[in-house]
């Protein structure tokens, strides 16, 4: 059941890859092609990918921990 900013999918909401991107400064391209790649837990409803934010940041931290 899609909503304007998540998607709902057994229990576990997912955040539209737009709030992301302005949430965290990131483009919307940026974040599709890490749930293309698999590196991301995403959903691909229609052009736009919803996105499990807990496992965005983990990504996220986990890049900047390799660059320190």
């Amino acid at each position: 059941m899609a909503m304007e900013n998540g998607l709902k999918v057994s229990g576990k909401t997912y955040v539209s890859s737009r709030r992301l991107s302005e949430k965290y400064g990131y483009t919307i391209d940026h974040i599709s092609r890490l749930c293309r790649k698999g590196r991301v837990k995403g959903k691909l409803e229609g052009l736009t990918w919803f996105v499990d934010e807990d496992d965005f940041l983990s990504d996220l931290f986990g890049a900047l921990a390799k660059r320190e």
